[in-house]
């Protein structure tokens, strides 16, 4: 039996000509990077996530390397990362240049385990942490963060698979 993972040709038909006129109208006017649903498109997030900017990039790998980068990264600095999770989420981290620190997710949700991270914090043998939120589903990093705050480690969440989520009343990026 032959079950398809994804059914983008499903989801593609249902909104089509959305599609194919927002492409048209970008196309027309030629600016792909810089054009007005660009800016639309950062508003509507700023206002979704409930922060003062949002600014679009090529890809995730991007928004988080620069972001390592924004928070000044030094070289083989750890940073905590899930193990369970799109290759970008580590990648960014050695590309800064820094050291990717494992962690185990729960059997249930398949995010990180609270315990390891919170284990790392206190040693302060990590630099940062990257917070996957995955399948729709959100960390709850209020903790987190607390203890991250008091050992001045930094927390990037990596929301890219929970826009429009919210983990006790609160979008993604309220910790980072």
């Amino acid at each position: 039996m032959n079950i398809p993972f994804m059914r983008l040709d499903r989801q593609f038909s249902d909104i089509k000509s959305e599609i194919l006129s927002a492409t048209e109208t970008v196309l027309t006017h030629g600016r792909v990077l810089q054009g007005d649903e660009v800016d639309l498109l950062e508003q509507r997030l700023a206002k979704m996530l409930n922060v003062s900017h949002a600014i679009a990039v090529g890809s995730c790998t991007d928004a988080l390397l620069f972001s390592l980068k924004a928070l000044g990264l030094q070289p083989r600095q750890k940073v905590a990362v899930t193990s369970f999770s799109f290759v970008a989420s580590a990648s960014a981290i050695v590309n800064a240049g820094g050291i990717p620190i494992f962690l185990d997710v729960d059997p249930i949700h398949f995010l990180t385990q609270k315990d390891q991270l919170l284990q790392h914090i206190r040693n302060k043998d990590i630099a940062g942490i990257i917070a996957v939120h995955i399948y729709g589903q959100m960390m709850d990093l209020s903790d987190i963060y607390a203890e991250a705050q008091k050992n001045g480690i930094f927390i990037i969440e990596d929301a890219a698979q929970c826009l429009g989520a919210t983990c006790q009343n609160q979008p993604p990026g309220q910790y980072s």
